[in-house]
């Protein structure tokens, strides 16, 4: 009879070595393999939403319409503008970060709510931030949305903002500039319309604006677009 012998114990340890180190650059490999791939679908989700976003807005830019005078602020009904005054870009600080904000007359913006309601013809679009009411720095949230509000020009006035409809596109929103180009004058302006402004005649001919994005793994990106304005002054 021959003699069958096992396993030494230093060939156990040397095999059981083997699988640890082998387990070990697998696990590592495909740990790698996940994060990459969470990073790459958060870049992209947040490349949809800016593309979403400057889609937009650059459609609707393209909808001013000049000739129609801007809506009277709501707390102040009986106030008038004049017919060239169609859209207004000021500045407004929150906190301690200054972001643009842009109101202006438009064509069939048409949007459509989940309740079936839309507005049609003539209205009043505007972009602004707010701060986000969910707001929580231990969450890793951002602080700012993007709020679009579209009010229908119709009278009386107080109608028009009884149907006013105002929602956030984005709460990834971290930044939103935007500067306006006169023709007349061949100079770039930081606001427009305002009140003792020289230019005040009617729609730039240009809209700059850029928007700054931050995922919610904190990477920021920012996209600029320039949107000329069909108006009269153009043509």
């Amino acid at each position: 009879m021959k003699n069958s012998q096992g396993f030494t114990l230093i060939e156990l340890i040397l095999a059981i070595s083997l699988l640890a180190l082998v387990v070990t650059v697998t696990y590592s490999s495909l740990g790698n393999i996940i994060e990459t791939k969470v990073i790459l679908e958060d870049q992209r989700e947040i490349r949809q939403i800016a593309n979403a976003s400057v889609v937009r807005l650059a459609r609707e830019l393209q909808l001013a319409y000049e000739g129609i005078a801007r809506l009277p602020p709501q707390n102040d009904l009986t106030k008038r503008y004049h017919s060239s005054d169609n859209l207004l870009g000021e500045y407004e600080q929150i906190g301690d970060t200054v972001f643009s904000r842009i109101t202006f007359v438009a064509l069939s913006g048409g949007q459509y709510m989940p309740d079936g309601e839309t507005h049609t013809g003539i209205v009043q679009i505007s972009y602004y931030i707010r701060e986000n009411p969910e707001y929580n720095s231990s969450l890793n949230t951002n602080r700012y949305v993007l709020v679009r509000e579209e009010i229908p020009y119709i009278r009386p006035f107080e109608k028009a903002y009884e149907k006013q409809m105002v929602f956030p596109l984005t709460e990834e929103i971290i930044g939103f500039n935007l500067r306006y180009f006169d023709a007349d004058r061949m100079k770039w302006n930081d606001t427009w319309g305002e009140e003792g402004s020289q230019a005040t005649d009617g729609l730039p001919a240009i809209v700059q604006f850029t928007l700054s994005f931050r995922s919610e793994r904190g990477k920021e990106e920012s996209y600029t677009t320039a949107v000329p304005l069909r108006s009269s002054r153009n043509s």
